[in-house]
């Protein structure tokens, strides 16, 4: 009897990433929260990040490096299957017929994902105190100079 094994399609993905960036940047999705799509590039002097993170604020994303791995993270979960109206509906209310207006309780929820986490091993050699990073229309950016010591440079001959 043949035993066909199947593979996660994005599981595949993620390792022909990891053959074309020749091992320099592997990322990981976490398996137990919300996925999100990411861009890794590399130019002259940096590698950069860009994660589709819509609806998250900046208070609700953060980002470490630890042991030359980034984790990238985005929490809006409330801990309850109750929401508040909509953002609007209770404009021209005041503000006591606002806090009166029911809250409505959720029984499904596919369209907002609460929390989710990517983490990127890194290449050694980056300037970890000037990684900047900046959340423009939902789109995480995350710049990681290259440090001065890995960047090539020309040598002039005596």
């Amino acid at each position: 009897m043949l035993t066909r094994t199947t593979r996660n399609p994005i599981d595949q993905l993620f390792r022909e990433f990891d053959r074309a960036l020749a091992g320099n940047v592997a990322c990981t999705p976490s398996s137990t929260q919300g996925w999100y799509p990411v861009d890794v590039s590399e130019v002259d002097d940096a590698y950069v990040i860009e994660a589709e993170l819509p609806g998250f604020t900046r208070d609700q994303i953060s980002i470490n490096l630890e042991d030359n791995v980034l984790t990238i993270e985005a929490d809006r979960s409330t801990g309850s299957d109750q929401i508040t109206p909509a953002e609007g509906e209770g404009e021209g209310q005041t503000e006591q017929a606002q806090a009166e207006k029911p809250v409505a309780t959720v029984h499904m929820r596919e369209r907002r994902i609460e929390q989710v986490r990517r983490q990127f091993r890194l290449p050694r050699g980056l300037d970890a105190g000037r990684i900047d990073a900046s959340l423009t229309d939902g789109v995480l950016t995350v710049r990681l100079p290259k440090s001065e010591q890995v960047l090539p440079r020309q040598i002039a001959i005596n």
